[in-house]
């Protein structure tokens, strides 16, 4: 479940994505009432087992069966914060009616890397996801060579990523400005890595909490620039500096 809002007085509407059919928007019926048999299933951060009948508008939700929890009842702030961002990134890069089973694989690994993660490393599994997730739907952050001179960011500490162009760019070449941001030489290094290094190892590795939210500003402008949409739940907690 990727979104949910509440209708009338038991009935809730949910956004949901699927490997099958992809994101799709359903309707349960009562599920709000206290005798209701899904009321405990359709919540966000759980994989289901649904079964629906369509209609024009929002499908109509008959049955639904928790088949994992990413998001357990007793989660602190941070970790919902966490989680509802991951949900959140494919909400704004994925269509309704959009399939794409290679972001819904990713987002699983993702939820998997998760688990036992503390904050610093949910983060930095985040901006992974992100920058994979929206290069499978064609957006894929130039992190290797300039977007103005073409020439490789080697081992430089002039580099800024402009979320507008999509990549790296050298400070000398003059593409700064609105969504630019400057970085270090090891916040460079990290990007790059972030783009293509597998979710356990990144889980396994120890950066500061000050160089995590250095890279965290950039994805975060660059997903919302492709997707024209602000992330909320970005606004929910601030990141530890």
């Amino acid at each position: 479940m990727l979104r949910r809002k509440d209708v009338g007085e038991a009935d809730r509407f949910v956004v949901a994505f699927t490997r099958a059919v992809g994101k799709v928007l359903l309707i349960a019926k009562g599920v709000r009432r206290p005798i209701s048999r899904m009321s405990g299933h359709l919540e966000l951060g759980r994989s289901c087992r649904i079964q629906i009948v369509e209609r024009r508008s929002w499908s109509l939700i008959t049955q639904a069966e928790t088949i994992k929890t990413y998001m357990s009842a007793d989660a602190d702030l941070q970790e919902v914060r966490d989680t509802l961002a991951l949900l959140e990134v494919v909400d704004h890069i994925i269509d309704v009616n959009q399939r794409d089973s290679r972001v819904y694989d990713l987002l699983v690994a993702a939820l998997e890397a998760y688990q036992g993660a503390d904050s610093a490393r949910r983060n930095l599994i985040a901006g992974s996801f992100t920058l994979r997730a929206l290069a499978l739907v064609g957006y894929q952050a130039e992190l290797g060579t300039c977007i103005k001179c073409n020439k490789e960011i080697e081992d430089v500490q002039d580099a800024v990523f402009n979320a507008s162009r999509g990549g790296l760019v050298h400070k000398g070449c003059g593409l700064v400005g609105p969504g630019s941001f400057g970085l270090s030489l090891a916040a460079t290094k990290l990007l790059k890595r972030m783009a293509v290094t597998d979710f356990g190892l990144l889980a396994g590795e120890v950066h500061s909490a000050e160089l995590i939210s250095e890279v965290d500003r950039p994805v975060r402008a660059f997903v919302e620039w492709t997707s024209e949409k602000q992330l909320k739940t970005a606004k929910l907690l601030v990141l530890p500096t």
